[in-house]
């Protein structure tokens, strides 16, 4: 069974989606084309609120297996990773990172996954860059605010650029409605809180938190 691509296109040549599969939509946030598989969109919130869209719009009836990615899906997975990793048939993030760097911010998983150390160094950068406020001071705040249950993350595990691929149990495992609140979060162009968003991701598909009550509605 071949995964559904959903890709997010700025202005990259998507030709090699179809290298995979014939079963794919590609939200494209430059200008419109009218075309099969294409779906026109403003460019507002990153891929990590295309995720929650196609989500929230296809909650009742999602593919099996979904494949989450960007324009240009290499630049944080090479290709002779991701070839690999798309074949699975469960969570996966399609990243590779490899060797543990020699610096105090960044690690990695046993497997080559990407660790970054939780004291939110991006924000007031993404902030003063945009000129913008953002919802939420931390990551731990934006966790608390939906999870009843998160404690502070010495280290967050993320996967940059917010690639998955997931099953349609992993997407479900919280109510229709959170996707929608989490969409209507990230509401500008370069909102900082679509980069919180993407530190949430794995979290989030692998339901590691219990959701508070108010956002079952």
């Amino acid at each position: 069974m071949k995964p559904f691509f959903v890709v997010t296109r700025y202005k990259e040549n998507i030709e090699w989606v179809k290298n995979y599969t014939d079963q794919y939509i590609i939200y494209n946030r430059s200008e419109p084309i009218h075309a099969e598989h294409y779906y026109n969109t403003e460019n507002v919130g990153g891929n990590q609120r295309d995720i929650c869209h196609f989500i929230y719009n296809n909650y009742d009836n999602l593919p099996d297996i979904m494949v989450f990615v960007q324009g240009y899906a290499f630049d944080h997975c090479k290709k002779e990773i991701f070839d690999k990793l798309i074949k699975n048939k469960e969570f996966t993030p399609l990243e590779y990172y490899g060797n543990i760097p020699s610096n105090g911010w960044e690690n990695r998983t046993s497997d080559g996954g990407f660790l970054e150390i939780n004291n939110d160094w991006y924000i007031d950068i993404l902030n003063n860059q945009h000129n913008q406020l953002c919802k939420y001071n931390s990551f731990d705040d934006i966790m608390n605010h939906y999870f009843e249950n998160y404690f502070h993350l010495d280290w967050i595990r993320f996967s940059p650029g917010s690639q998955f691929l997931i099953t349609s149990k992993d997407a479900t495992i919280y109510p229709k409605s959170f996707w929608k609140y989490l969409m209507n979060d990230m509401i500008s162009v370069h909102c900082t809180e679509g980069y919180i968003v993407e530190r949430m991701m794995n979290y989030i598909f692998m339901g590691t938190y219990t959701l508070r009550k108010e956002f079952y509605e």
